[in-house]
């Protein structure tokens, strides 16, 4: 789903790495996928579990290449021929639990995943009360950047308002992509607005319940509306306006010395804090966005990597031992040391070295306060709040004269299904 930022998302599926998938008669014990730049990892990863028993010391682990982007596509083909363990964005875990991708976690693999990883990935890895897969990041999600020459006072009760307008004392643009609906959801779902997709046996979405047109949908769109009018807002999107200047990563790129505070994501961290200074880059939770009201805070989307156990894997007992070795602590330390992927488990994440990597810390922060695993998003959703958006705080289309007419139709647009 959009804006998941993936590592190895490869365009052409699964890739056969030379010498290490299987081939011809050769008995394989299990068959895994990763992302191809993380290989070599991978194989350190199998010698090291067969490490850990003698009975594991002969097996046959064969490593194929599959971008988590792509999981999904290409076990899809396949199922029964797909990978016995694999690695997947969270978001493509309803359409893999309904192709018959995913076996179910119990006992004491869903007892690990729910007591050693934050609750925010633990969430995102069930449908209901059932678990299907080990979380490995929690790495994908927005926050708040701010500069504290700028921002001097920040803290649990500090407002967008207030934050708007210390950066407006000092010159500077508060940069809030209101017009992009990865951060557009985090205002209606910091008010409490929310959305329910239902779907047939086949993944097909039959109904779209929305009530981002009543009364905490409207705090939001008033949210939306109030914020276009502050002193220091700057409006930024992912290209919903038209106006390629307001496209956030772009203007961060372009104006990176004239911005006070921003909400955006880990990926922006090298290029802030390399203008900003290092010492004067902070990284912490979103603002609340009625001040004094701290149940507004906004929210954000969180999202990450993850293990799965193909369900219809011919060696299941030995895949679930596997899925869990390489999603356990010391597995998340290594992504995290070798591939500087953000950690879902809760002792790494509240280690001295991940804390001192000031952007992983910043979004762990905005997950222990106001995270919202990125799952059963509607299909119609996306455009239709990008576009709410643009109008209410580029275009500056929506007033409160008209706000109930437009969030009405915003509720039209995300539950109407295309026939």
């Amino acid at each position: 789903m959009k804006k998941v930022k993936m590592l190895g998302v490869l365009a052409a599926g699964v890739l056969t790495v030379a010498g290490l998938a299987s081939c011809g008669g050769e008995k394989v014990d299990l068959t895994v996928w990763c992302p191809v730049e993380h290989t070599e990892i991978y194989k350190k990863f199998v010698e090291d579990f067969k490490a850990t028993d003698a009975k594991y010391k002969d097996l046959n682990i064969k490593i194929g290449a599959c971008g988590e982007g792509d999981a999904y596509g290409t076990l899809s083909k396949d199922v029964e021929g797909g990978a016995d363990v694999y690695s997947f964005a969270n978001d493509q875990l309803y359409n893999l639990i309904k192709v018959g991708g995913l076996a179910e976690l119990g006992g004491d693999y869903k007892t690990f995943v729910e007591t050693t990883n934050l609750e925010g990935m633990v969430n995102a890895a069930k449908k209901g009360d059932k678990l299907y897969a080990f979380p490995i990041t929690a790495d994908n999600g927005y926050f708040l950047y701010y500069n504290s020459d700028v921002v001097t006072k920040y803290d649990e009760t500090t407002s967008f308002e207030e934050v708007a307008a210390q950066c407006a004392a000092k010159g500077k643009k508060f940069v809030v992509p209101v017009g992009d609906s990865w951060y557009g959801y985090g205002i209606f779902s910091g008010y409490g607005a929310k959305y329910e997709v239902t779907y047939d046996d086949k993944g097909k979405e039959t109904e779209i319940k929305c009530d981002y047109n009543g009364e905490k949908g409207l705090k939001a769109g008033n949210f939306f509306v109030n914020l276009a009018n502050l002193e220091g807002f700057q409006y930024a999107d992912g290209g919903s306006s038209g106006d390629k200047s307001v496209v956030l990563n772009d203007y961060i790129t372009a104006k990176t010395s004239e911005i006070g505070a921003v909400v955006v994501g880990t990926w922006k961290y090298a290029e802030i804090s390399t203008a900003w200074g290092a010492d004067k880059t902070n990284c912490t939770y979103l603002p609340l966005m009625t001040k004094g009201d701290a149940t507004s805070r906004m929210r954000s989307f969180i999202g990450g990597k993850m293990v799965g156990v193909n369900k219809q894997s011919k060696n299941t007992a030995l895949a679930l031992q596997f899925a869990k070795f390489i999603s356990d602590e010391a597995a998340q330390k290594v992504r995290f040391e070798k591939l500087n992927m953000g950690p879902s488990n809760i002792n790494l994440s509240n280690s001295a070295d991940v804390k001192a990597n000031k952007a992983i810390a910043g979004l762990a922060a905005q997950v222990a306060k106001a995270g919202d695993p990125q799952i059963n998003v509607p299909s119609t959703f996306w455009t239709a709040v990008q576009n709410f958006g643009a109008a209410a705080c580029y275009k500056k289309e929506i007033t409160a004269a008209n706000l109930q007419t437009k969030l009405d139709q915003l509720v039209t647009d995300i539950t109407t299904i295309a026939k």
